[in-house]
């Protein structure tokens, strides 16, 4: 996205926990924690805590935001855990959600990624704890395009595109 905003090919775009170079803006948008999501039928869902153990019979589909992800997919990876229950690392959270929506498997996401999926009930929040675990979701644009009407609109909108990024 950078090198876009820097070529030309975009005036405006969204970073995850991203530093920005000489000539771009970086307007930070929001902290957006982790969270843990299960379809409402999951036999999870509903309970009031679960730990890393409880996950063993769950097929877990982690995003892979940067290697930091290596690291919390590892706390999946239990000596107990069967073969037939992995842990996947994905590119796209929408693909993540869609597993949980389709094969029942329990997801590990950003929260904006999953905010408008738990609004509407398509996934439940299960109350795994994942300390510390967060992205910054920020705003960038080139320092010139600041007056250009998109970067406007968008700036304009911030408060409206955090709402629909945020669970709670």
């Amino acid at each position: 996205m950078i090198e876009q905003l820097l070529d030309g090919t975009a005036e405006v775009g969204l970073l995850l926990s991203r530093m920005a170079r000489p000539g771009v803006v970086v307007r930070r948008l929001l902290r957006s924690s982790l969270v843990t999501v299960a379809h409402p039928e999951n036999a999870l869902a509903g309970r009031r805590a679960i730990s890393v153990t409880d996950l063993l019979d769950s097929a877990i589909a982690v995003y892979r935001w940067n290697p930091e992800a290596e690291v919390l997919a590892d706390t999946f990876a239990h000596p107990r855990r069967p073969a037939d229950r992995p842990v996947h690392f994905l590119g796209l959270p929408s693909v993540a959600l869609g597993m949980v929506e389709d094969r029942d498997y329990v997801a590990i996401l950003p929260g904006f990624s999953a905010a408008a999926a738990l609004r509407t009930g398509r996934v439940v929040e299960l109350p795994l704890a994942l300390p510390g675990w967060a992205l910054e979701v920020q705003m960038a644009y080139r320092a010139d395009a600041a007056e250009s009407s998109g970067v406007r609109a968008l700036l304009a909108a911030e408060a409206r595109i955090v709402a629909a990024l945020t669970v709670r």
